[in-house]
């Protein structure tokens, strides 16, 4: 059954799908997933697919049933591809992420005080306004927006300057102690 590349209007991914489920899912014995979990594993198995190409993704599903005793996880098929492991995301990435959001929702001017204040953002769905809480700061996130001049000072400085703030933060933001 091996073809190699999908047939007109099959999509990489079904071609992939198609041909792991003959030549692996059938051979080789595993324990059977939840629908969840196969369309995850389906997606990454694709991206597999169409990194490496179709001739080499049927000789990887050929070196898997002629060396692997059980069928394989995404890492294994992506160290038997040559496929180098993904890198980490550093862990600043997550927390700029929370800074982006609050800083495009959940800022409000205190008439008060003058300053920037973290708030729920309210907005309107089917004529009800719902709110959404704003998300956790952590107190390295903190450190760092105060590092960066406060939440004022990101405010004014979104959206043109974002990307040189985002240089400061990697330098700021020592992430959360354990």
């Amino acid at each position: 059954m091996k073809r190699i590349g999908p047939k007109p209007g099959e999509s990489i991914a079904q071609w992939a799908t198609l041909n792991y489920q003959v030549m692996v899912r059938e051979m080789i014995p595993g324990p059977q997933m939840s629908d969840q979990a196969r369309a995850i594993f389906e997606g990454k198995l694709a991206g597999i697919a169409g990194e490496i190409g179709p001739e080499r993704f049927i000789a990887l599903l050929d070196l898997v049933v002629d060396t692997c005793d059980r069928r394989p996880t995404i890492a294994t098929l992506r160290e038997l591809a040559g496929i180098p492991r993904p890198k980490p995301r550093p862990q600043y990435v997550s927390a700029w992420n929370v800074v982006t959001l609050v800083v495009r929702r959940h800022l409000r001017l205190d008439t008060e005080s003058g300053t920037m204040v973290v708030v729920p953002y309210a907005r309107m769905n089917a004529g009800v306004f719902v709110e959404e809480p704003a998300p956790e700061i952590t107190a390295s996130i903190q450190r760092a927006v105060d590092g960066l001049g406060g939440w004022s000072n990101l405010s004014s400085s979104y959206p043109e300057y974002w990307s040189a703030k985002l240089n400061m933060f990697k330098d700021l933001y020592e992430g959360e102690q354990a």
